[in-house]
């Protein structure tokens, strides 16, 4: 197999993170990705991160978080290698080279290979045991919106891939400055969504608008999607959200788009001979260019109680929240 070795803070992991991972996984046609936070002592942690939390708190807070967003996907596993690494050591800084020697024991026939950003890869040649980095991993260097200086002259071209992957994150220049614009499709969440959105001061300034499309009709009255293309996957399905999403950037002409779809219950959905549970949700997501569809399904509460129609509503917006933090802080 081809592992593909995914390391950081993931604090929080958001989508920018999944965009990458899924990118470099059809790119580098890598049987997997192994999601692997880091271990960060409480000393190194910025202002921003809790001070308040141990460790073992904090380690678990991002887990969770993790494990939510790649669970719905087979080709994503979380790998804990460097936080058991550390409940044993005095030492807590995480190094490169004890991740890579730690699951190379675990997948001792199988190809690694280790994905970088371009601006980490400048300092390659300064990271511990380097020579025995290169030995063991292949590097897959992340190069976000066509940067065309991704070189470090101490590393073999042999050794490392450059992988294009689309510029989709909100930067927090571009949020002082409102540098960007964004619209909504809801179909599930019914203008919640929009709702969240424009609490925050200033939304005027990048909230263009959205569609609330709740019917078939709609989808196909206001973001002009085919009659065919709904009867042969139904509306709650990735290809309706991502088109609701493209639609909608369209239609408003914005940088990013968001859409909704799913089944709020209280009764499940049958479209295309299948049963779609309450609680499936996908979350169609434009950037740039760019479209993606996260899928979302809500499990029973405590004593077995379903979520109700607007708690899987109400939940599907604090969950496009975790995929855009920034947009929402």
């Amino acid at each position: 197999m081809k592992i593909g070795i995914f390391g950081g803070t993931f604090d929080p992991i958001h989508i920018g993170h999944l965009v990458s991972a899924r990118s470099v996984l059809c790119q580098a046609e890598l049987s997997k990705i192994l999601f692997t936070p880091n271990n960060l002592p409480i000393k190194f942690r910025k202002e921003s991160q809790p001070q308040t939390k141990t460790n073992t708190e904090w380690n678990s807070q991002r887990l969770i978080q993790i494990h939510n967003l790649i669970k719905n996907n087979p080709f994503f596993e979380l790998s804990t290698v460097d936080l058991d690494r550390a409940k044993n050591a005095d030492n807590q800084i995480t190094y490169s080279i004890d991740t890579v020697n730690d699951i190379k024991k675990l997948y001792p026939d199988d190809e690694l290979f280790f994905i970088i950003g371009a601006d980490q890869f400048k300092h390659l040649h300064q990271w511990k045991e380097v020579d025995k980095l290169l030995e063991l991993t292949h590097f897959l260097v992340t190069n976000r919106g066509g940067i065309t200086d991704v070189i470090n002259p101490k590393i073999p071209k042999d050794k490392y891939s450059i992988i294009e992957i689309p510029n989709i994150e909100i930067s927090s220049t571009e949020l002082r400055n409102y540098d960007f614009t964004i619209s909504t499709a809801e179909s599930l969440t019914g203008g919640m969504l929009a709702s969240r959105i424009v609490d925050r001061p200033g939304a005027s300034r990048y909230y263009k608008g959205g569609v609330i499309t709740y019917t078939n009709e709609e989808k196909i009255e206001q973001l002009g999607i085919s009659p065919k293309i709904i009867d042969k996957y139904g509306v709650i399905s990735p290809e309706i959200a991502k088109l609701m999403a493209e639609q909608v950037a369209q239609k408003f002409k914005t940088d990013f788009a968001i859409s909704t779809t799913g089944v709020a219950g209280p009764d499940p959905v049958i479209e295309c001979n299948k049963k779609k549970p309450v609680g499936l949700v996908y979350i169609g997501l434009y950037v740039r260019g760019f479209t993606f569809a996260q899928k979302v399904l809500f499990p029973k509460m405590r004593h077995e109680r379903e979520f109700t129609r607007n708690e899987i509503r109400l939940a599907t917006v604090l969950k496009i929240r975790d995929l855009f933090p920034t947009l929402f802080n």
